[in-house]
């Protein structure tokens, strides 16, 4: 019964709050190229935009940011001429860079979802760690690392998926 009011308080949360969440930064989901470059200077035109899934698209980009010593590329992903979700590259993506990173991110957000471990899982030779973060205005940030023999990856996503997705529940 606790659990059921407790889920029912949660998604009612969620629903609730307004999508125009600031994501990163002061950036906000839902803002226009021009808006997101009079608010991030650096912002520029991407010479090679990539594309998620859904058909967003890395419209404009900062090519190198210091983030705690350690250098990201920053994507604005832009659907429908609006500001989607915001992800940061590592450029030299390493597992003592994810442990770091992931102390930084604990140290603005608090303890992630899982409980305050970053969950790590072997496929074959794949190695995948994923923290999450869900705030109170609706932005769910996730932090993944993806180890392939000695190619590693790592990017830091700002989005509202997540709240959307449970707003349908």
């Amino acid at each position: 019964m606790i659990i059921r009011v407790f889920t029912g308080l949660f998604v009612s949360f969620l629903s609730a709050t307004a999508f125009a969440a600031p994501l990163w930064q002061n950036v906000e989901s839902g803002m226009t190229a021009s808006q997101v470059r009079l608010a991030q200077p650096d912002a520029q035109i991407d010479a090679n935009p990539t594309r998620l899934g859904g058909g967003a698209t890395c419209d404009l980009s900062i090519p190198s940011l210091d983030v705690g010593g350690d250098a990201y590329k920053v994507c604005f992903f832009m659907l429908d001429g609006k500001l989607l979700e915001v992800m940061l590259t590592a450029l030299e993506p390493t597992q003592p860079m994810f442990d770091s990173t992931i102390e930084l991110l604990r140290g603005k957000y608090g303890t992630e979802l899982a409980g305050g471990h970053p969950l790590c899982t072997m496929i074959g030779i794949m190695k995948n760690c994923e923290a999450n973060w869900l705030l109170k205005s609706g932005v769910n940030i996730s932090a993944l690392l993806i180890k392939i023999d000695d190619m590693e990856t790592m990017n830091i996503v700002y989005q509202t998926r997540m709240a959307k997705d449970a707003s349908k529940l």
